[in-house]
């Protein structure tokens, strides 16, 4: 088996710092572009339209430290053996370098959960809510129609695309089933709430602690 530190992204990926702070960068002004399309189409109730408040605050924090704990639990037995038996798929191409293992940390914990759901659960859910409003119950769970859409949007947007040509590049299945299942409980949560506290903490640590497991065991492993 080679030897982990070897592990390096696809070659269509620049691993280094300064790409990857252009790659995040993206996630900035689309999260920037997503507050100004929120504020266009929320008129004087924006901030309640987007999810950008602290109603509920409560329920938000409950079902946080919940989700927390049984998703650390899983990422915390689940990630070292995925690793173990998988180990060029589930490090997604990651290398165990300084620079980058600092900048993914940050980025997974602080960046990524922010962005993404500002633009998925604050624009794209409030919006479809529009033309979906229908709302899905399943044993006591409630969960609106725009909620499983925006929940697949946010599935497919974990596909690596090339622009030129335009093609899919990488794919992992897993990462894809994961990301629409989060999708979905994101989704029922700003439906529940009304604010995207939740979405955005639970985001973060979902990202961060499964990083942060997966490079501790690569350091382990190497």
């Amino acid at each position: 088996m080679a030897g982990v530190d070897k592990l390096c992204y696809p070659s269509e990926f620049n691993p280094r710092p300064a790409i990857l702070g252009e790659a995040y960068g993206v996630h900035i002004w689309a999260a920037l572009l997503a507050l100004l399309a929120i504020r266009l189409l929320g008129g004087r109730h924006w901030l309640t339209w987007g999810g950008l408040n602290f109603q509920h605050t409560d329920r938000s924090l409950l079902s946080l430290l919940h989700f927390c704990l049984l998703y650390g639990a899983a990422a915390l037995v689940l990630q070292p053996l995925n690793f173990l038996l998988q180990p060029d798929t589930c490090t997604y191409g990651l290398q165990l370098v300084p620079s980058v293992v600092s900048f993914f940390v940050v980025a997974s914990w602080v960046i990524i959960g922010l962005t993404e759901e500002i633009v998925f659960q604050g624009l794209f859910h409030s919006f479809l809510r529009r033309y979906w409003p229908e709302v899905l119950c399943w044993h006591g769970l409630y969960l609106p129609m725009a909620g499983v859409w925006t929940a697949l949007l946010f599935a497919l947007s974990h596909m690596q695309l090339s622009i030129a040509p335009l093609c899919i590049v990488q794919v992992y299945p897993m990462q894809l089933i994961s990301a629409f299942v989060l999708g979905l409980h994101f989704s029922a949560i700003y439906f529940r709430t009304g604010s995207l506290l939740h979405p955005i903490l639970a985001h973060s640590f979902a990202d961060g602690i499964v990083i942060t497991v997966l490079y501790v065991v690569m350091r382990w492993w190497s």
